[in-house]
C-alpha cells in the first residue's frame, strides 16, 4: 500500500465527514461545529499552504470579516458553510469597511462545502485585490490542491485530520481475515462435536414387526 494514498483517504474522508455534517446541523440550526472548524482549518491550511494562520476572535472578540489572519504573509480567510453570494458580498464590504486591505493583500473566502459555479453579481471593492474565481475555494477545490502535496505534506495533513476530527470513532471497525477465521473456530468446533455425538450414539432399533394371528382355515390349507 501506498503511503500518499493512505493519507490522501484519510485526508478526503475527513473533509467529506466535516462538509457534510456541518451541511446537515447548519439545517437545524446547530453551528457548534461551524465554529469548531475554525481551528481545524487554521490547522490545516497553515499546513498546507505553508501559513502562520491565527483565529482572529483569539486576537479580538467578535473580529470582523474574517475568521483566520496571517500578518506574515498578509493572508485573510473566512470560513463559512454559506456559498451565497450575499455572504461573500457582506465580507468583502466588511472586510474593507474596517481598512482590513491594509493589514492583509489576499482574502480567501473559504466554503466548507462546493461554491456556486459562478459569482456573476458580486461586485468587488475598488480597494480589494480579489479574485472571484481564484479566491472562492470550496471542499473539492481544496482537495484538487492538496492531491498535488509531496508525501511528507499528506502525512502532516493527514495527522491533522485525525488529531482533530473524530468521524473514525463513529464508524464500525473493519473485520481483518484473521479475526474473521478465529471467529469461526468455536462454530466450527460445535458442529464437529454435534457431528461426532450423532455419529457414536446407538442406532435406532426398530421395533419388531407384529406377527398377525391366522384362523384354523388359513393354518389348514398351509399345512
Amino acid at each position: 500500500m501506498f503511503k500518499s494514498g493512505d493519507s490522501l483517504r484519510t485526508i478526503t474522508e475527513g473533509l467529506g465527514w466535516l462538509q457534510q455534517t456541518c451541511k446537515l446541523q447548519g439545517m437545524v440550526k446547530l453551528l457548534h461545529n461551524h465554529v469548531l472548524a475554525q481551528r481545524f482549518f487554521c490547522r490545516f491550511l497553515n499546513s498546507a499552504y505553508r501559513l502562520q494562520l491565527r483565529q482572529t476572535d483569539h486576537i479580538q472578540s467578535n473580529y470582523p470579516a474574517i475568521d483566520l489572519g496571517d500578518t506574515t504573509n498578509k493572508v485573510a480567510y473566512q470560513i463559512t458553510a454559506d456559498k451565497g453570494s450575499d455572504k461573500v458580498q457582506h465580507t468583502l464590504d466588511k472586510f474593507v469597511e474596517h481598512g482590513l486591505e491594509k493589514s492583509y493583500n489576499t482574502l480567501r473566502i473559504l466554503i466548507i462545502g462546493e461554491r456556486q459555479k459562478a459569482y456573476a453579481t458580486l461586485v468587488v471593492p475598488p480597494l480589494l485585490q480579489f479574485d472571484r474565481t481564484r479566491d472562492i475555494i470550496g471542499i473539492p477545490e481544496l482537495i484538487k490542491y492538496i492531491e498535488k502535496l509531496d508525501t511528507n505534506q499528506l502525512d502532516e495533513l493527514s495527522k491533522v485530520v485525525t488529531e482533530e476530527l473524530t468521524f473514525r470513532d463513529h464508524t464500525p471497525p473493519r473485520l481483518s481475515r484473521a479475526r474473521f477465521v478465529l471467529g469461526l473456530v468455536p462454530f466450527v468446533l460445535c458442529f464437529g462435536v454435534l457431528i461426532a455425538l450423532m455419529w457414536i450414539s446407538p442406532f435406532p432399533v426398530h421395533p419388531p414387526k407384529a406377527r398377525l394371528s391366522l384362523g384354523p382355515e388359513l393354518r389348514g390349507s398351509l399345512r
